[in-house]
């Protein structure tokens, strides 16, 4: 019985030296990649029509693109249940940005893994959508323009 244990406990020992070695070749891991559910959303807000040339939120706003609304975006716009992020900046120029979902390379990963320890990813991503202009929102002319003298310090730049 003594010699079984002993026999048992080699090939344990030795089971672990190899996965280690595997390990550390790289050829063999015990991490995986497990996507995570998240909205990566800060002002989300529900599309209630899309138009070729506008948007109309659930709120009533309308958004106007500047240059009309790109297929890319529709497809976007459908795939992430009708939702979409606003920002607004100083000068109330617009932009939307729909949720895409990540792409996760299997690259840089081992050959060989065993799935025991997740790393956490999440499934989805910002991506810009289109800039334009909500309708009733004054565009604004208090944007700062950035001088030349702050750029380079105290001399100018000749050409």
């Amino acid at each position: 019985m003594r010699t079984q244990a002993r026999l048992y406990l080699r090939y344990l020992i030795g089971g672990i030296v190899v996965a280690l070695a595997l390990h550390l070749l790289g050829l063999a891991g015990i991490f995986y990649v497990r996507p995570v559910e998240n909205d990566p959303y800060k002002n989300g807000v529900a599309v209630t029509e899309v138009n070729a040339d506008h948007l109309t939120f659930s709120d009533g706003r309308v958004f106007r693109p500047i240059g009309g609304l790109s297929e890319r975006s529709r497809k976007i716009i459908q795939e992430s249940a009708s939702r979409v992020d606003i920002e607004i900046d100083d000068t109330n120029l617009v932009t939307i940005y729909g949720r895409q979902r990540v792409f996760v390379c299997g690259f840089g990963m081992p050959m060989i893994v065993l799935p025991i320890i997740p790393i956490n990813v999440p499934k989805y991503n910002k991506t810009t959508l289109e800039i334009g202009e909500v309708d009733g929102l004054p565009r604004g002319t208090n944007a700062r323009s950035c001088p030349e003298r702050e750029q380079c310090g105290s001399e100018t730049v000749d050409e």
